[in-house]
């Protein structure tokens, strides 16, 4: 009978780090391109903001943008950058997505984040400065095949 508190307890620190676990397996699936996955844990991890970036950036990367337009519709109440992002890019304001990308300083994603940018440019009309991000990603890092890859799509 000494097991059934120690069994209430295990089961109470599961369910209290679950949406911790969902979100840990729905950033690891959209790394892994398994977006469905990714969005399902995402939306078992709850309503906060990087689940819901998980879930748009999902789609996004799917290329299913009508979905990003339907969730953020769903979420008014979003916000934060990456929600800003994705608002701008949606509502073709692509200086507005730029803007947003240029005060992001994670280091993690920076990568990523100055390759959003520099489309974030060049679709808003200022190729010079896409192409100038272009160039500082491909000498600062290993993804100058990515970064031209970009340049020659834009």
């Amino acid at each position: 009978m000494r097991a059934a508190p120690f069994a209430i307890a295990l089961l109470a620190l599961l369910s209290a780090s679950a949406g911790t676990n969902d979100l840990f397996i729905a950033r690891n699936a959209l790394r892994d391109e398994l977006w469905d996955v990714a969005r399902s844990h995402a939306a078992a991890a709850g309503s906060n903001e990087e689940a819901r970036l998980v879930i748009l950036e999902s789609y996004a990367r799917e290329g299913r943008w009508k979905d990003v337009r339907e969730a953020l519709a769903r979420w008014q109440d979003a916000k934060g950058n990456g929600i800003g992002y994705y608002r701008a890019v949606t509502g073709g304001d692509h200086a507005a997505a730029a803007k947003i990308l240029k005060g992001v300083g994670s280091p993690e994603g920076l990568v990523a984040v100055r390759l959003f940018e520099a489309e974030a440019l060049a679709k808003s009309g200022d190729r010079a400065g896409a192409e100038r991000l272009w160039r500082d990603v491909a000498a600062a890092s290993n993804v100058s095949t990515r970064a031209l890859a970009a340049a020659g799509a834009n």
